[in-house]
């Protein structure tokens, strides 16, 4: 099993990628997700269960699944939870997500 907790819009110097677009912001997480994901010798496909937290879920639904289609098989997509926090750990990242995927 892998365990990928706490990725978000940041770079490796710990800069925040995306500023105050959700989308962008999104698309980075799931970027350094993939990007884990590969290290481990795994891929979205392995993916099972997904948590996602968000600054405002109201209005940042939708522009997250949208996003989240890009990456997962949306025919088959991963058991998930969107949850509404109201701060992270870096200033301005709007979303952070938890994977657990199965290795191939």
């Amino acid at each position: 099993m892998i365990f990928i907790a706490g990725q978000g819009a940041i770079d490796s110097n710990l800069k925040l990628i995306g500023g105050n677009d959700i989308e962008a912001q999104t698309r980075a997480t799931f970027q350094n997700i993939k990007e884990k994901l590969t290290l481990a010798g795994a891929s979205f496909t392995d993916v099972v269960k997904m948590v996602v937290y968000c600054s405002d879920i109201d209005t940042q639904q939708w522009p997250i699944r949208n996003v989240r289609a890009e990456f997962i098989d949306v025919d088959h997509p991963p058991v998930s939870t969107m949850i509404e926090v109201s701060k992270f750990a870096v200033a301005g990242m709007m979303i952070e997500i938890d994977v657990i995927a199965v290795a191939p």
